[in-house]
């Protein structure tokens, strides 16, 4: 089974140099094999370099449109971006990235139509929760409490076919994200960042134990500064997988590419009803 890697900055919040974002891009798809990765999702805020770097190899590299939901041409935009350009999702984050204000919360309805879109569209919403970075240039500018998981509570609800993936599994408000669980609709990207890594296994294991083993997606959250965490978050996952976690090697497999190959592909049983879903 293909390794997948779900969470991928093309460049980082659109702050990079000229040469260095040229030197990236164009060695982006040499460093999949050394990290020992298939495919990967990418973003970036901006769309169009992230369309001409899919174009090098669109086998192994998907493309996800970084956009403000709230934006009254975001919904076309992004049917423009799937069906011209064959995007296959959306990423949002509800501070920072390509939010010009301090923030807004998920459940927002000025995002309900891009929502709407992308469910009738089929493509998965990929939403960064959880703690955001700080600038220390402009503190103030980022929130994390526009970030937290369960604001997408209502999101999942309002909208029950739509691909939902909580970033980062909300870290590390991860009691907010198992509320989730309840909702078949919604999985979790495990992409570690912004804390210590030894918290991370800590925070995976009762997310496994909620969402099971069909609904939580390997992401690196990796990015122009640090390529090298292509395949050193691979490794400490497949370590924390193994020797912490001590999961199986079907588990395995669907965490490390199964479970984002068929929320990125066509299959009609992507919304996964888990036992604790059924007998509730």
């Amino acid at each position: 089974m293909a390794v997948v890697d779900f969470h991928v900055h093309l460049t980082a919040w659109g702050n990079v140099a000229a040469d260095d974002r040229r030197a990236w891009v164009e060695s982006f798809p040499r460093s999949l094999d050394d990290a020992g990765l298939d495919r990967v999702v990418l973003f970036a805020l901006d769309n169009e370099l992230v369309a001409r770097t899919v174009a090098r190899d669109p086998r192994r590299l998907t493309a996800f449109a970084f956009l403000d939901p709230r934006a009254t041409d975001a919904p076309d935009r992004l049917q423009r971006y799937v069906r011209e350009l064959g995007f296959r999702g959306l990423k949002m984050s509800t501070s920072g990235g390509p939010i010009t204000d301090e923030g807004f919360y998920a459940n927002d309805q000025a995002c309900f139509k891009t929502f709407e879109r992308a469910q009738a569209l089929g493509v998965p919403v990929l939403v960064h929760a959880g703690l955001i970075y700080c600038n220390p240039d402009d503190p103030a500018g980022t929130k994390t409490k526009y970030c937290m998981p369960i604001y997408l509570d209502d999101v999942a609800r309002e909208f029950p076919s739509l691909k939902l993936v909580v970033a980062h599994g909300g870290r590390p408000f991860v009691e907010q994200t198992i509320a989730l669980s309840l909702m078949p609709n919604v999985y979790v990207d495990i992409s570690w960042s912004l804390l210590p890594l030894t918290m991370w296994p800590a925070l995976v294991a009762p997310l496994l134990e909620a969402f099971g083993p069909d609904r939580i997606i390997y992401g690196s959250d990796a990015n122009w500064r640090e390529p090298a965490r292509l395949g050193t978050r691979l490794a400490e996952c497949r370590r924390l997988l193994r020797e912490v976690l001590t999961v199986d090697a079907a588990t395995e497999a669907k965490i490390l590419g199964g479970n984002a190959e068929r929320l990125l592909g066509d299959d009609p049983d992507w919304r996964i009803i888990t036992e604790a879903i059924r007998t509730q």
